[in-house]
């Protein structure tokens, strides 16, 4: 046997075994990196949620919570109809405001003898129907424009009134209470020192002086009531006195 045979041969059954060994740690890499693909898997959601570090992107509220969120070109889609359909109902209300002041202005038997006096003189009614529509709705407009002139004027004299006597009215109120405060604060300090250092000598001498001035008071009245009965039992006396001088001169 030759050398080469012999080395060739050897060559052979290495690259045999090499592409065995080879097969044989591709499955197990295969395993050990899908069972690592889970774990790190895991291991990031986990430290996403981990305190300290950034929060997720949450989802929008309408997929969140399955609430559809109107875009701005339906909102004002919905705006104007229900402006267009606004326009018709003030129109309404407005015809039914004007029917109900014609009814209240004239009632129906009022309209039945102008119907009945328009057809019976047609030249003079269509005058005056003219006239009231010429002349009619410039007159309305001025009282309405100046109705609503002196509403405003009225308005904004109510808010610079509040807005000037509002803060006067504040601290006069503020100082009327401090004043209240500060005069009973004063009393109880005064009568606390009276009957501490005085024995209660100055609210005697006030009492003495309100019950003398309740019994002068109460003399006066007497004394009135006294002069009242006087005069009315004279008043009496002499009107019988008159009753008896006309008996005996009867």
């Amino acid at each position: 046997m030759s050398l080469n045979t012999v080395t060739s041969g050897l060559g052979q059954a290495t690259n045999t075994a090499q592409n065995v060994g080879d097969q044989a740690t591709k499955p197990v890499t295969k395993t050990v990196n899908d069972t690592t693909k889970p774990v790190t898997k895991t291991v990031n959601d986990t430290t996403s949620s981990l305190p300290g570090t950034f929060p997720k992107d949450e989802p929008p509220t309408n997929r969140k919570n399955n609430v559809t969120i109107p875009s701005f070109k339906e909102l004002w889609a919905q705006f104007l109809a229900w402006m267009k359909g606004l326009i018709p109902r003030g129109v309404d209300i407005f015809e039914m405001a004007v029917r109900r002041f014609i009814q209240w202005l004239i009632p129906p038997e009022r309209q039945a003898k102008l119907y009945k006096a328009s057809m019976d003189h047609p030249i003079a009614a269509t005058f005056v129907t003219c006239q009231l529509l010429c002349v009619g709705i410039p007159l309305i407009l001025f009282i309405a424009g100046t109705l609503l002139f002196a509403a405003v004027a009225l308005l904004v004299w109510v808010v610079l009134s509040i807005l000037l006597l509002g803060p006067i009215v504040l601290v006069a109120s503020l100082m009327g209470i401090s004043l209240w405060g500060w005069g009973w604060f004063v009393f109880g300090l005064v009568r606390w020192l009276d009957r501490l250092v005085l024995g209660g000598m100055m609210e005697r001498y006030w009492q003495a002086q309100i019950a003398q001035q309740k019994a002068e008071e109460e003399e006066k009245e007497k004394a009135e009531k006294e002069e009242k009965e006087k005069k009315e039992g004279e008043e009496a006396g002499g009107a019988e006195k008159e009753t008896n001088e006309e008996k005996r001169d009867g």
